[in-house]
């Protein structure tokens, strides 16, 4: 995750599912003047962050409608996920892209990229995100963050546990 800040010279995070939320288990703050930070231990609805809905793409979607069957889509900003049908279409382009985006959508100004983390049996297990306030990361630099992202997740993945990392 050090190596990984040192070349997007943003936040870092690794997260695992706690529930219907993301837990922050690790993170490495970024470089740059301007960055986001993120308390570890703390919590986000899993369908208000990138880090919640790369994790929830691992799970079937009868899964992810039990999981948040109960729960109440609370709207952080205009921006936020807020029904379980909605959160299905995130995950579906989540699925189809290999990434998932927050665009500001539990924090106004906090836009934030994350991966999925596979162990070797190709279970996802948690998350590894990139956070940056919005309107700094665009474009191509977008695509490099992505791929970098996606080849630190299978570095991360070959240590991971046979078994869940869910809370």
């Amino acid at each position: 995750m050090s190596r990984l800040v040192q070349e997007l010279k943003h936040t870092v995070t690794l997260s695992i599912l706690d529930g219907s939320s993301v837990l922050f288990v690790e993170r490495v703050d970024g470089t740059e003047r301007v960055k986001v930070t993120v308390d570890i231990g703390s919590r986000v609805p899993a369908y208000a962050s990138a880090s919640g809905k790369a994790i929830l793409s691992g799970l079937s979607d009868s899964e992810i409608r039990e999981q948040f069957r109960t729960v109440k889509f609370e709207r952080f900003t205009a921006q936020t996920v807020s029904n379980a049908g909605q959160l299905l279409r995130h995950i579906a382009k989540v699925r189809s892209d290999g990434f998932a985006v927050n665009n500001e959508e539990s924090d106004v100004g906090l836009c934030g990229l994350a991966v999925p983390v596979k162990n070797q049996s190709g279970k996802c297990v948690a998350a590894l995100a990139s956070a940056f306030p919005a309107g700094l990361v665009k474009g191509e630099q977008r695509k490099g963050f992505i791929t970098k992202l996606q080849a630190a997740s299978k570095e991360i993945g070959v240590l991971a546990p046979e078994d869940s990392c869910r809370v």
